[in-house]
């Protein structure tokens, strides 16, 4: 026999609790016991039927958060606050979807990924290993997001020439420079600015230092792949 039949169901939909969202009838969901998350009796989120979420693992919609149409949150992945993931993604793994965030279409998400605030994600956009997505950012389209990619701000990217990412050496996190409605913008650790700005912030950090220098290079390779613009290109000079 199965462990899946044999694993009782760690969760129920309680009918008589229900919300009504782009004209599905979504229903609360309820823990049948504890596990992860979730204690025995804790009410979660919204799905529309059982399929939105596995009965097993540790997978969790909480908060008011949504799953609903052909959607799946499974393995230990966590859907909460007011987040929303459905059309056909999936979110597996132990990805999370969180804040205002928007995971659609036939959008995958998981392993650490992480997908935040108002950001959306869909198309046919894979989103994989520890990348972020946050802020504002619009990702969509044919493309794959993955290692410690970080998406941020207004950024808006549809393929591999919208972003750039580089490290290495001195540099122990990626930096990601991408395009947005308006411009480019660059994203590291806790920054997310124009490229001029970044550099500005290092150099006062550092000085005109080796660690410096890596920046400013691999500023200037990113800018050359993005936009031909000679405007962009003179930040890092």
């Amino acid at each position: 026999m199965s462990e899946q039949l044999i694993s009782p169901k760690k969760y129920e939909l309680v009918e008589d609790d229900f919300i009504e969202s782009s004209n599905r009838k979504l229903f609360r969901i309820r823990a049948l016991i504890d596990f992860g998350r979730a204690k025995i009796g804790e009410l979660g989120g919204y799905i529309e039927k059982e399929e939105n979420l596995s009965q097993l693992g540790y997978a969790w919609v909480s908060d008011s958060a949504q799953v609903f149409d052909n959607a799946c949150v499974s393995d230990n992945a966590w859907v909460l606050d007011s987040a929303q993931v459905y059309g056909d993604a999936q979110v597996f793994g132990i990805a999370s979807i969180s804040g205002n965030a928007q995971v659609y279409g036939t959008a995958e998400v998981y392993e650490d990924a992480k997908v935040s605030d108002s950001a959306q994600v869909f198309g046919d956009a894979v989103v994989f290993e520890c990348a972020k997505i946050s802020g504002n950012a619009i990702v969509s389209g044919e493309i794959w997001l993955s290692g410690d990619t970080h998406l941020s701000g207004s950024a808006m990217v549809s393929s591999h020439r919208d972003f750039v990412t580089f490290g290495g050496d001195d540099l122990r996190t990626l930096v990601t420079v991408c395009r947005t409605q308006t411009g480019i913008e660059l994203t590291h650790k806790g920054f997310c600015g124009t490229p001029e700005s970044f550099l500005e912030l290092i150099t006062q950090q550092y000085g005109d230092s080796r660690t410096t220098q890596q920046y400013r290079v691999g500023i200037e390779y990113a800018l050359n792949r993005l936009q031909d613009d000679d405007s962009l290109k003179e930040v890092a000079t």
